[in-house]
């Protein structure tokens, strides 16, 4: 994943899939540049005030987010544990497998702690990913402080006290990233301005394809 907020071409969008629907997204908040969304849609913004929680809890390397687990926890789990989503997206990375997004505190209005779950938007503090094959969690993304790591890493942490917890030195490839790999999920960690900023959880057994600075 790249961390840079202007530009994010972790996000591997407007490729062609073959039998998947070609439709912009978000009508005219959508930044066409000549290219159009691969994806079936199923956008329901939250017009008012109100917004799901999108959970809390522990991210740990062992697969655990909150009460659910990469790899095992299906959709229901998920809407059970974090709300009704703000925005649903069904879609497929070229060379990856199909997956469904569900994004949690979302808005048409891109800002440093949120991520587009859509080409060019809506943009989402916390999305789940789940492999639509095998109806299991594969990657699970947020920058809520609602979340934190089992050592003790929180958003909002230094660098020098992450290392320090977590017993890694970060990495400095793309971005500031702190990597930790378990039996089976992988869990990154970055860094903005010195301070923890994001959780990036993916399932070892298989991926939505949208991080792959983070792998």
């Amino acid at each position: 994943m790249s961390w840079t907020r202007s530009a994010l071409p972790w996000y591997e969008v407007d490729v062609p899939v073959a039998g998947m629907r070609r439709t912009t997204v978000v009508g005219p908040r959508a930044r066409f540049l000549g290219a159009t969304l691969v994806a079936l849609l199923g956008v329901a913004l939250l017009s008012g005030s109100a917004y799901a929680v999108g959970g809390s809890g522990v991210v740990a390397v062992t697969g655990q987010v909150g009460k659910l687990q990469i790899g095992t926890s299906n959709r229901a789990a998920v809407i059970a544990f974090a709300g009704a989503p703000d925005v649903e997206v069904r879609q497929r990375v070229l060379g990856f497998p199909s997956y469904d997004a569900l994004g949690y505190d979302c808005s048409n209005t891109e800002s440093a702690n949120n991520f587009p779950i859509g080409n060019s938007g809506p943009y989402c503090v916390t999305i789940f990913f789940t492999d639509i094959a095998s109806h299991s969690l594969e990657d699970f993304v947020s920058s809520s402080a609602s979340y934190h790591e089992r050592s003790g890493v929180r958003i909002g942490t230094s660098v020098s006290d992450a290392q320090r917890l977590l017993r890694r030195q970060v990495s400095r490839g793309c971005g500031v990233v702190l990597k930790v790999d378990g039996a089976k999920a992988a869990l990154r960690i970055n860094f903005t301005g010195g301070k923890a900023d994001t959780f990036v959880l993916h399932s070892l057994k298989r991926t939505a394809g949208l991080f792959n600075c983070t792998r």
